[in-house]
């Protein structure tokens, strides 16, 4: 029988079977040896793996780590370290840095033992407010600086509504990944820009790659910082990376769809997760607030405006849900900014038009029939005659629809024949000078922006003036029979707009009292003057 071989069978791996009588096995008998059994050594089965033991492996791997790295728990009123403690704990590192509050690796952070603490792959992961703490910024700069966010920020990319009501401090209760990336933009030290851009990172990395945290004031902040991305990094790479997390938090938050329908009492499953209890269910608004459609929204223009800057990362599909969204917020606007929020939904939608169909990388988007070009320029004329009368004015409307229409006349004009033909092509010549009009309109509009306000200058804004500046300087320098290039070097002189550029920046920081870092790097205010320069440089 299993697990009773005598030790002589088991030396030599043969099969025991004992004899009727009970008197040893048949080889024992048979070679007159003296049958022993052997000991049973049954190998016993795993407990199985439950819950407690999973969070006690946790606590255990927590302690090990803070052990190891050298790390002292503080208690509060003289407690021994063997009684129990709710108070709050402090993390400290032996190698903090306590001379500066300007950043949050290395420094003595604050945490309530009420708030989740995620351990995973034996990294500790907090939360975001964690993060946040380390910034003492006076409550009366915090106001000043979300004063500047509210009036040079929002009214470019008006991703979200700030009431006037609410102030600094209760929005850094409320939101505070959101408020650390408003004070990144709007600080005048670029030293704190940089720190506060770490933070930023850094944040992402540990609470929300690692911790798998997710919300609505995480996806804002992601929002904000994708729409003034060039105040922080400038990789393509970066900025692909980040639009691609907006996109995949606006999933796992399930705002890209209708809310879920209430369930019914007894409408629960044998292996519901509502029985079960696991996995853990959060709760679940059964109707969309405004603040969630304006939000989705926004996450789709940066979608958008990646993919038209760099063709890399490809909008979600506009849906049925993502229509009635834009519906909603016209019909239930709680900002004065909602209906540019629309307009700027409404132009990318035309710009899709455009740039979306594409399926094969070798076709070139230069190549849209006649038609095709006549139905997007009556789609546009169609968004300027409904536009609402407080956007007449608007100076961020008419860049949206003007670049819209730039991106239209673009696509209409063919790559000329090589070699070129000795007689003037009347059709090609008359597109590019539609589409030398549109640049025109668009520079004229951007020039009226005051100089304060180009602070606020978001990336849809700057990748608009970068594509306008490359086509003004081919447009000027193009050789083809019968263009004229000194009067469109009249119509739009690149390098004049560029110069003009360059001085708007030069005044920018004085106007807002800018400190620059020059040790660690300039911020993007110092930096554009001279990048706009060398640009002229190129261009000359």
């Amino acid at each position: 029988p299993y697990g009773k071989t005598c030790t002589n069978c088991s030396r030599v791996k043969y099969k025991c079977i004992y004899r009727t009588n009970g008197d040893g096995c048949e080889r024992c008998y048979r070679l007159k040896k003296q049958c022993h059994p052997s000991t049973s050594i049954r190998k016993r089965k795993n407990p199985p793996h439950t819950k407690t033991s999973e969070l006690e492996d946790r606590v255990e791997s927590l302690a090990s780590i803070v052990r190891s790295q050298g790390q002292v728990l503080h208690l509060q009123d003289g407690k021994s370290s063997d009684q129990p403690h709710t108070g709050p704990v402090h993390l400290h590192t032996p190698n903090s840095n306590t001379g500066s509050g300007s950043h949050i690796i290395g420094t003595e952070t604050l945490i309530s033992t009420d708030e989740q603490i995620i351990v995973s792959d034996n990294r500790i992961s907090l939360p975001i407010t964690s993060y946040v703490s380390c910034y003492n910024i006076q409550d009366a700069t915090a106001e000043a600086q979300l004063h500047i966010f509210r009036q040079f920020f929002i009214p470019v990319f008006p991703f979200v509504y700030i009431p006037a009501k609410t102030s600094a401090s209760t929005l850094r209760l409320q939101k505070p990944f959101l408020w650390l990336v408003i004070m990144s933009l709007t600080t005048k030290s670029t030293a704190q820009q940089l720190a506060m851009g770490e933070s930023i990172r850094t944040t992402m990395a540990d609470s929300v790659a690692r911790g798998s945290e997710k919300s609505l004031d995480v996806l804002l902040g992601i929002i904000c910082y994708l729409g003034w991305f060039h105040y922080h990094k400038k990789d393509d790479f970066f900025l692909s990376m980040w639009t691609q997390i907006a996109i995949s938090m606006t999933f796992s938050l399930g705002l890209h769809k209708s809310a879920p329908e209430p369930r019914e009492e007894n409408d629960e499953g044998q292996f519901s997760s509502a029985l079960i209890g696991y996995p853990p269910q959060k709760h679940v608004s059964a109707f969309r607030t405004i603040e969630e459609r304006r939000t989705v929204l926004a996450a789709w223009i940066m979608a958008s405006t990646v993919w038209i800057s760099i063709r890399k990362v490809q909008p979600p599909r506009w849906t049925i849900y993502l229509e009635s969204c834009l519906q909603i917020l016209g019909e239930e606007k709680e900002s004065e900014h909602d209906d540019l929020l629309i307009t700027q939904v409404k132009c990318h939608l035309i710009m899709g038009q455009i740039t979306y169909p594409i399926v094969d990388p070798e076709i070139s988007p230069q190549s849209r029939p006649p038609y095709f070009i006549k139905a997007i320029l009556l789609q546009l004329k169609e968004l300027k005659h409904n536009l609402p009368p407080q956007l007449s004015t608007n100076i961020t409307a008419h860049l949206h629809i003007h670049s819209t229409e730039i991106l239209a006349r673009e696509a209409s004009i063919h790559r000329p024949a090589q070699p070129l033909p000795a007689t003037p092509n009347l059709s090609r010549l008359e597109s590019l000078n539609a589409l030398m009009a549109s640049i025109s309109q668009w520079l004229s509009v951007f020039d009226t922006i005051p100089t304060a306000a180009r602070i606020g200058t978001s990336l849809q804004i700057a990748a608009q003036f970068s594509h306008c500046a490359v086509l003004g300087f081919r447009l000027c320098t193009l050789v083809e029979p019968g263009w004229d290039t000194e009067y469109a070097k009249q119509r739009i002189n690149v390098l004049d707009v560029l110069d003009e550029s360059a001085r708007a920046f030069d005044e920018l920081h004085a106007l807002h009292g800018l400190v620059d870092d020059a040790k660690n790097g300039s911020g993007l205010v110092f930096k554009a003057p001279r990048l706009i320069r060398a640009m002229r440089a190129n261009f000359a």
